[in-house]
């Protein structure tokens, strides 16, 4: 792979770049990791019906979902990876080859409301059921989140930039996934921040349906790569099953 013309990729053309999937085994680790967490917190919070939810697997949550309270016992910390599992996934091969081609970085805290949680690397992952415009958020920048939530001055050392690896589990191309707003990073975009649910969220002075967005095609593993400056949003899932995608960021040094 040219560097050059990867790296004008994202940060001086699109924003973003296609050019990296998983294995298949790789994809099979990183959901068997997801869905472990996942029965264990159905587990944790109904337990007579974790065998329902086991049976069903994790792309058909949605089928039983009416069952639990979604946003209870779905807030990000217990999304977030334990240390164990993303130890693992810093040894597969996937990372290994991210390393050699963003180094210097080191990754990005666990950040929950208005905490660090210094010794924790943040690997987190999201689940979207299908028609449920509440399970996804708002049009942004990570750069927005950095700087409102003044994670840049507490976590980030002088002059880093962040990187996002946005890696679809489960996902139905075309259908659901991840909208880029192509070459956002280059403009300004006016936004206010809101204090909501104990944390500062960034949230843009203008309908978010003028704003022209993609959804990129991706099938499972299919990763993106995009600089936090790219303004993007999960789509609304029109699919038949539940989208799951796990998120790594990249605190670099060097651009």
């Amino acid at each position: 792979m040219e560097m050059l013309e990867l790296k004008k990729e994202i940060y001086e053309n699109k924003g973003y770049s296609l050019r990296y999937k998983l294995c298949p085994n790789e994809l099979v680790k990183l959901r068997s990791l997801v869905e472990e967490q996942f029965l264990q917190n159905i587990s944790k919070h109904y337990p007579n019906y974790l065998e329902l939810f086991k049976s069903a697997g994790i792309e058909n949550y949605h089928l039983h979902s009416h069952l639990v309270d979604h946003s209870k016992i779905w807030p990000k910390l217990s999304r977030c990876l334990a240390q164990n599992a993303c130890n693992e996934i810093k040894e597969m091969n996937f990372f290994k080859t991210l390393t050699n081609d963003f180094s210097p970085f080191q990754l990005g805290r666990v950040v929950y409301e208005r905490e660090v949680v210094w010794e924790w690397d943040e690997m987190y992952w999201r689940i979207v059921r299908p028609h449920q415009q509440g399970d996804v958020g708002t049009l942004h920048a990570d750069k927005w989140f950095h700087d409102c939530m003044k994670i840049r001055e507490r976590v980030f050392p002088k002059g880093a930039n962040a990187l996002k690896i946005w890696i679809p589990l489960y996902c139905e191309a075309g259908k659901n996934g991840l909208e880029v707003v192509e070459g956002s990073h280059h403009k300004n975009w006016d936004f206010r921040i809101e204090d909501i649910e104990n944390t500062y969220k960034p949230r843009l002075n203008c309908e978010e349906s003028q704003i022209e967005r993609t959804l990129l095609s991706t099938e499972p593993g299919e990763m993106v790569i995009f600089n936090e400056d790219l303004v993007h949003v999960g789509a609304v899932n029109e699919g038949s099953t539940t989208r799951i995608s796990l998120e790594i960021t990249l605190i670099r040094t060097l651009c």
